[in-house]
């Protein structure tokens, strides 16, 4: 059976090539012998995701994201079944996953109200971080290897209890350095780095297979994605070692 991959406004939601999540994952399940098929969901369909085995949305830019937050209020309560109750595995990217929260307040004080799923609530900044990252996973379950990947953000969340990463390098949802970063509930995830993040982290892509498919292989520490990862985390250590 084919397991389907939902896409949640890949044409809306489309900064920094975050397909290219779906596309690792798609591939990877395929390599472990497990039909995957993406399924792209857009603005104004219908979906009850009673067939989805993987949802994703990934990030957009802010007026993309507030009309993101309307388009998903009538899938509310399908994402809240799907969610919290079957625990579909799911990975939201960017400033994709505050919409799932309580509310986000924006840089002019504006209160959307969120889709409520979660406790935290988010708020825009008017100052915007940008920098590469190292995350240290903090959540029970992910594998034991640092994440690598990029931030560009303008908010802050508040209330996450059960945060994704701690970063050895970056801003976390507090917008400090060396803090929390992201959340992980059951089979969700959320985080703010982009890369691809499944695409620079094979590790985690991995994890995310193992959720999906029993046949799950171990990494070849041998492919390009692998040795892309070291060289990359090593790159990003000797800036830190050097105080940049």
């Amino acid at each position: 059976m084919s397991v389907k991959l939902y896409h949640i406004f890949p044409d809306l939601m489309n900064l920094y090539g975050e397909y290219g999540n779906l596309t690792a994952l798609k591939g990877a399940l395929e390599a472990a012998g497990q039909e995957a098929e993406v399924v792209k969901l857009r603005p104004g369909e219908e979906a009850d995701f009673a067939d989805a085995g993987f949802l994703y949305m990934g990030c957009g830019t802010e007026p993309a994201r507030n009309a993101a937050l309307a388009h998903l209020r009538p899938l509310s309560d399908a994402l809240r079944e799907a969610i919290l109750t079957r625990q579909v595995p799911t990975l939201f990217t960017g400033n994709a996953w505050p919409l799932l929260g309580q509310s986000l307040t924006t840089a002019d004080g504006s209160v959307l109200e969120g889709l409520g799923l979660f406790g935290y609530a988010a708020a825009e900044t008017r100052d915007r971080y940008t920098g590469d990252a190292i995350a240290q996973p903090a959540a029970p379950g992910l594998p034991d290897a640092p994440a690598v990947g990029f931030f560009n953000r303008c908010d802050k969340v508040q209330g996450v209890e059960t945060p994704m990463f701690t970063l050895e390098m970056g801003r976390g949802n507090d917008g400090v350095e060396h803090s929390t970063e992201g959340f992980v509930q059951g089979h969700f995830y959320a985080t703010h780095l982009i890369g691809p993040l499944l695409v620079k982290n094979p590790r985690l892509l991995s994890h995310f297979v193992s959720l999906l498919s029993a046949d799950a292989q171990p990494i070849d520490e041998t492919s390009h994605a692998a040795l892309a990862y070291q060289v990359t985390l090593s790159a990003l250590r000797q800036r830190l070692a050097k105080g940049n």
